[in-house]
């Protein structure tokens, strides 16, 4: 662990442990409370990172409930009174999270990318505060809260969110709601053991078993993501999506290259809830400049599905894609060029990552 927050590398890493906690030098106590002195009578001191009082005086915790209406998740949420003692319990696991691993590991910051696989790599994707779905929705929901104490309603609660202030500034650290988190009154007894169960027998209802994994968290107006699929999950980036899949003017664009023997059957399997698909055909329409260049001739479409049909699926009848016959994630990734060498316009990527060497 580090031993000072100055020797952080990552600037943005090291503003929000500023943030969160100081340096301290604290003389060393002996076994009888007295100042720890070396051979020449001086006394004993250790540095350490500590968080700041004051964001333990101001740390909130809010629970968040979504209810689909008209295909949209409606978000409610809920204030749940914390003290100083639970405050710190959270924070200091962060704190920890952030020392063992993504300090330890000198953790790249990199731009949000919609494909972009974060699994097992020592890498943040950020994204500023108002490209995020919904984000400024829950963020206004959560400071305009008065109430507190509600109850839980397990059944519709989806995420929690840990909020800090201090000094002018926020930080909100999100955190999605596992089944495993439920603590049930019989599974608590048991935890407790035989000798307690006496004291906890008028115990009634559910509770919420908190675990901190820190998939994302807003500061500085900036999202961080370390997991970008609970992310998305917390965010309802299905909505988003399948709002991309469904425009017009997208569908409109798919027609105009005359690409496909049926419209209708391409826009037929974008209505779905398969997220890869969902994904893919939402970064494909960020690049239709790109896609208008690689269907201008479609004899160099016929050499590309050629080559790579020995991997997968791509029917082509009387210089169309039969979309029927063909893997629609193939027809996809074709549009979205995920080959690890793109034969029309040469560009070479890392195998699923999308970075060009």
């Amino acid at each position: 662990m580090v031993q000072s927050i100055n020797e952080i590398e990552n600037g943005k890493i090291k503003s929000l442990f500023n943030f969160l906690c100081e340096n301290v030098e604290e003389k060393i106590k002996t076994k009888t409370g007295k100042t720890s002195k070396d051979r020449e009578g001086n006394e004993k001191t250790d540095q350490s990172i500590k968080l700041k009082e004051g964001i333990l005086e101001n740390t909130s915790f809010f629970t968040v409930e979504k209810t689909e209406i008209d295909g949209r998740q409606e978000i409610s949420v809920n204030k749940i009174e914390i003290d100083k003692t639970i405050a710190k319990i959270i924070l200091s696991t962060y704190k920890r999270n952030f020392e063992k691993t993504i300090i330890k590991h000198n953790y790249q910051i990199i731009d949000y990318d919609i494909e972009y696989e974060l699994a097992k790599e020592h890498k943040i994707m950020t994204e500023t505060k108002d490209k995020v779905h919904k984000l400024n929705e829950i963020i206004t929901k959560i400071n305009d809260f008065n109430g507190c104490n509600q109850e839980i309603d397990f059944k519709k609660l989806s995420f929690f969110v840990i909020k800090t202030d201090f000094d002018g500034k926020s930080a909100y650290f999100f955190e999605r709601f596992e089944n495993v988190m439920k603590l049930e009154k019989t599974r608590l007894m048991r935890l407790l053991g035989k000798k307690n169960e006496k004291k906890f027998n008028t115990v009634s209802g559910d509770f919420l078993y908190l675990k901190y994994n820190l998939p994302c968290y807003l500061f500085d107006d900036e999202m961080f993501i370390l997991k970008k699929y609970i992310f998305e999950d917390i965010f309802d980036y299905s909505e988003k999506y399948k709002k991309v899949c469904k425009d017009k003017e997208n569908i409109n664009f798919i027609s105009g290259l005359d690409m496909c023997s049926d419209i209708k059957e391409f826009t037929d399997a974008l209505d779905t809830d398969n997220m890869n698909v969902l994904r893919k055909f939402s970064k494909v329409m960020q690049e239709k400049e790109m896609i208008k260049s690689l269907f201008a001739d479609f004899n160099k479409i016929k050499e590309l599905v050629k080559e790579h049909n020995k991997y997968s699926t791509i029917v082509i009848e009387n210089d169309k894609i039969n979309i029927k016959k063909s893997n629609f994630q193939t027809i996809l990734k074709l549009l979205n060029r995920d080959h690890l060498e793109h034969k029309i316009t040469k560009e070479r990527f890392e195998s699923n990552s999308k970075i060009k060497d």
